[in-house]
Protein backbone atom coordinates (compact mmCIF):
# COMPACT_ATOMS: atom_id res chain seq x y z
CA UNK A 1 0.00 0.00 0.00
CA UNK A 2 1.21 3.65 -0.68
CA UNK A 3 2.42 6.26 1.98
CA UNK A 4 0.31 8.93 -0.34
CA UNK A 5 -2.69 9.45 -2.15
CA UNK A 6 -2.51 9.78 -5.86
CA UNK A 7 -4.44 12.94 -6.33
CA UNK A 8 -4.04 15.11 -3.35
CA UNK A 9 -0.71 13.51 -1.35
CA UNK A 10 -2.35 13.21 1.27
CA UNK A 11 0.22 11.27 3.77
CA UNK A 12 -0.86 7.57 6.21
CA UNK A 13 0.21 8.63 9.70
CA UNK A 14 0.02 6.00 12.22
CA UNK A 15 -3.73 5.94 12.76
CA UNK A 16 -5.16 7.75 9.62
CA UNK A 17 -4.86 9.57 6.71
CA UNK A 18 -2.93 14.19 7.42
CA UNK A 19 -2.69 16.32 5.25
CA UNK A 20 -0.20 19.28 6.25
CA UNK A 21 -1.92 23.21 5.17
CA UNK A 22 -1.00 26.36 6.17
CA UNK A 23 1.94 24.47 8.07
CA UNK A 24 -0.73 22.59 9.85
CA UNK A 25 -1.67 18.86 10.15
CA UNK A 26 -5.36 18.48 9.40
CA UNK A 27 -6.80 15.28 9.80
CA UNK A 28 -8.33 14.08 7.20
CA UNK A 29 -9.67 10.41 7.87
CA UNK A 30 -9.09 6.83 9.78
CA UNK A 31 -8.34 3.81 8.17
CA UNK A 32 -11.57 2.58 8.75
CA UNK A 33 -13.21 5.49 6.79
CA UNK A 34 -10.62 5.02 3.99
CA UNK A 35 -9.11 1.86 3.72
CA UNK A 36 -7.11 2.83 0.39
CA UNK A 37 -5.87 6.22 -1.02
CA UNK A 38 -8.49 6.48 -3.47
CA UNK A 39 -10.65 6.64 -0.71
CA UNK A 40 -9.12 9.39 1.31
CA UNK A 41 -9.16 11.62 -2.10
CA UNK A 42 -12.80 10.88 -2.27
CA UNK A 43 -13.71 11.65 1.29
CA UNK A 44 -10.76 14.81 0.88
CA UNK A 45 -13.05 16.61 -1.64
CA UNK A 46 -16.51 16.03 -0.03
CA UNK A 47 -14.50 17.71 2.97
CA UNK A 48 -14.15 20.79 0.56
CA UNK A 49 -17.06 20.68 -0.97
CA UNK A 50 -18.87 21.23 2.95
CA UNK A 51 -20.72 24.55 3.40
CA UNK A 52 -18.36 27.12 5.56
CA UNK A 53 -20.62 26.60 8.74
CA UNK A 54 -19.81 22.68 8.87
CA UNK A 55 -16.73 22.42 11.40
CA UNK A 56 -15.80 19.26 9.66
CA UNK A 57 -14.66 21.34 6.36
CA UNK A 58 -11.30 21.46 5.53
CA UNK A 59 -10.27 25.61 4.71
CA UNK A 60 -7.12 25.88 2.22
CA UNK A 61 -7.20 29.75 2.92
CA UNK A 62 -7.29 31.16 6.03
CA UNK A 63 -11.05 32.78 6.76
CA UNK A 64 -11.21 36.26 6.37
CA UNK A 65 -11.59 38.24 9.86
CA UNK A 66 -11.95 41.77 8.65
CA UNK A 67 -13.85 43.88 11.28
CA UNK A 68 -16.66 45.82 10.22
CA UNK A 69 -17.16 49.92 11.63
CA UNK A 70 -20.25 51.73 10.95
CA UNK A 71 -19.42 54.93 9.98
CA UNK A 72 -21.16 57.14 12.10
CA UNK A 73 -19.26 54.87 14.97
CA UNK A 74 -15.52 56.16 13.21
CA UNK A 75 -16.94 59.75 13.11
CA UNK A 76 -17.79 60.26 16.73
CA UNK A 77 -14.13 58.48 18.22
CA UNK A 78 -12.33 60.70 15.70
CA UNK A 79 -14.66 63.40 17.17
CA UNK A 80 -13.49 62.83 20.65
CA UNK A 81 -10.44 62.28 19.73
CA UNK A 82 -9.85 65.59 18.27
CA UNK A 83 -11.25 67.29 21.49
CA UNK A 84 -9.46 65.03 23.77
CA UNK A 85 -6.34 66.64 21.54
CA UNK A 86 -7.23 70.44 21.31
CA UNK A 87 -7.79 70.27 25.18
CA UNK A 88 -4.66 69.12 25.65
CA UNK A 89 -3.29 71.78 23.10
CA UNK A 90 -4.80 74.28 25.64
CA UNK A 91 -3.09 72.73 28.43
CA UNK A 92 0.33 72.90 26.84
CA UNK A 93 0.01 76.23 26.33
CA UNK A 94 -1.18 77.35 30.09
CA UNK A 95 1.33 75.43 31.11
CA UNK A 96 4.26 76.99 28.95
CA UNK A 97 2.93 80.37 29.53
CA UNK A 98 3.10 79.58 33.59
CA UNK A 99 6.70 78.72 32.47
CA UNK A 100 7.64 82.05 31.05
CA UNK A 101 5.66 83.97 33.84
CA UNK A 102 7.86 81.33 36.20
CA UNK A 103 10.95 82.35 34.09
CA UNK A 104 10.40 86.29 34.03
CA UNK A 105 10.31 86.25 37.80
CA UNK A 106 13.64 84.39 38.06
CA UNK A 107 15.18 86.76 36.00
CA UNK A 108 13.41 90.17 38.00
CA UNK A 109 15.05 89.43 40.72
Amino acid sequence: MSFSSPKYKITRGTKGWQKRIRGQVEWIASFKEAPTPADVDRIYEERLALPDGDPRKIRLSKPKQGVNYELEAVAKFLERTLARIDALETKVMELQKDVRDVQRVKWDR
